[in-house]
């Protein structure tokens, strides 16, 4: 009877990748030719430039490799070198702390195939000529720009632009068009996310929102702007204007308890809720509790009002959560909690708070909870500078009950203090979290020449500590 062996199949083959960090890649593609044809794509996926390595490998530069390319992020400012490079099937495209100059247009220019496109920071955008060339970018769906100047020369440039569009983030700069009512519409629209806008450009904004009839998630982080769009905004949801709105995001005020209720309760279904500065209340709560069933995005992180008990309800009551970013949450009432049930949760960050004579017993029971978050990829850890400690990560105060968490990639201990780990801690770190990217804050804060030891050992790993 035939049987081919499992690891030379294709289809599993291409699965390999995502369970697996880089290093292993390249461990990976040394087994055998099968190996090699399979992974060498994935290890050249994604290239990433830095301040510190801005130059692209020599590899892509030539047809050997540059077709294996999909994804280029430049964390530093684009050069000729970036504008001369080929790159056939670059699908997304990413440029961090870019000021406008003439490489930009060149540079996004050579890309036909873009998909998705992030140029974040202001980089004061005010070109018609190169609104005219991201129009021109058939396959282009996905849109972040910041600093956008909008005037009676480029307006319509752009509104050609967002026809084809399915996500746009943007920040305006300055909008000197005249208002004028729009009479096309943006069917393809699905996500609208507006981080800055003034007051005197509601009306525009709005406009645009009621042209994408088909908005699944909108966002509007215009702080002065919403004590006038988020009153406007609330009888439109209301009445069904956007029938299919599922996620929300806004920078709210005390004052606008009424009308973000109103918001929420005029959502057939709620997958996602983030409210900045909004004092959340039981009214709150109850109006989300149909929704924790299918929630997958809560942000109440600097929502006052959110308490302890409200964070626990939510990690024990929703199941498909994703991503939750709360207030306080004690260790007390964790224990005393029922069990969480959020167990596809990637992103979690919170402020834990708990008694100091308490710690060595409440402790082991919240890393048990922490423990069935098997998926968590980002780990966000704050306390009170009156309470520094909350999670002791150390082997002798139960650290090992943390093994399960094999996909963590951030760890983010930058606003915890008295933490005071020793090698053996991060030596089972490495072993245990070989996914492990990034991590910030003090490690030692007993002895800084020991913390500098320990982030060097992490950094001898590959992993940024800051």
């Amino acid at each position: 009877m035939f049987s081919q062996n499992p690891l030379t199949i294709p289809e599993i083959l291409w699965e390999i990748p995502q369970y697996v960090s880089g290093r292993t890649l390249l461990a990976c593609v040394r087994v055998s030719k099968a190996w090699y044809q399979a992974f060498l794509p994935q290890i050249w996926k994604d290239i990433k430039l830095t301040k510190t390595k801005p130059h692209p490998p020599g590899a892509i530069h030539g047809y050997m490799y540059n077709r294996f390319v999909k994804t280029l992020r430049l964390c530093c400012i684009p050069g000729r070198e970036h504008s001369s490079l080929v790159l056939p099937n670059l699908a997304s495209l990413t440029i961090e702390n870019a000021n406008w100059d003439e490489n930009l247009p060149k540079l996004v220019s050579n890309y036909p195939t873009l998909i998705h496109l992030d140029l974040r920071r202001k980089i004061g955008i005010r070109s018609t000529r190169f609104l005219g060339i991201l129009a021109s970018l058939h396959s282009l769906k996905d849109v972040t720009l910041m600093g956008l100047d909008v005037d009676e020369d480029n307006v319509d440039m752009f509104w050609q632009l967002c026809v084809r569009l399915e996500r746009l983030e943007i920040s305006f700069r300055r909008i000197s068009a005249q208002y004028r009512q729009l009479s096309m519409p943006f069917p393809c629209m699905r996500e609208l996310r507006v981080n800055d806008f003034s007051v005197s450009n509601v009306s525009w904004i709005l406009d645009f929102m009621q042209s994408c009839p088909g908005l699944v998630s909108f966002g509007s982080l215009a702080q002065d702007a919403n004590r006038l769009f988020i009153p406007r905004v609330a009888p439109l949801v209301c009445t069904g204007r956007w029938p299919r709105l599922q996620r929300i995001a806004l920078w709210t005020f005390s004052s606008d308890e009424d009308d973000v209720a109103s918001i929420v309760s005029g959502m057939p279904r709620v997958i996602a809720f983030e409210a900045l500065l909004l004092s959340f209340t039981p009214r709150m709560m109850d109006l989300l509790r149909p929704h924790f069933v299918h929630l997958q995005t809560l942000d109440f992180f600097t929502a006052p009002g959110f308490t302890s008990t409200m964070a626990q309800e939510v990690m024990s009551s929703c199941p498909s959560l994703t991503t939750f970013k709360g207030c306080n949450i004690r260790a007390i009432d964790i224990v005393r909690g029922r069990p969480w049930v959020c167990l596809k949760l990637k992103v979690l960050e919170l402020r834990l708070l708990s008694d100091p004579s308490t710690l060595s017993q409440t402790q082991p029971l919240v890393f048990d909870q922490l423990s069935k978050l098997t998926l968590l990829q980002e780990l966000y850890v704050y306390s009170w500078e009156t309470n520094g400690l909350m999670l002791d990560l150390r082997l002798e105060h139960g650290l090992e009950r943390l093994s399960s968490l094999r996909s963590l990639r951030f760890l983010d201990l930058s606003h915890t203090t008295m933490q005071s780990m020793r090698q053996q801690d991060i030596d089972w770190m490495l072993k245990h979290w070989k996914n492990l990217e990034r991590v910030l804050g003090k490690l030692n804060t007993k002895s800084p020449a020991h913390d500098t030891l320990l982030k060097m050992r992490l950094k001898d790993r590959g992993i940024v500590a800051v």
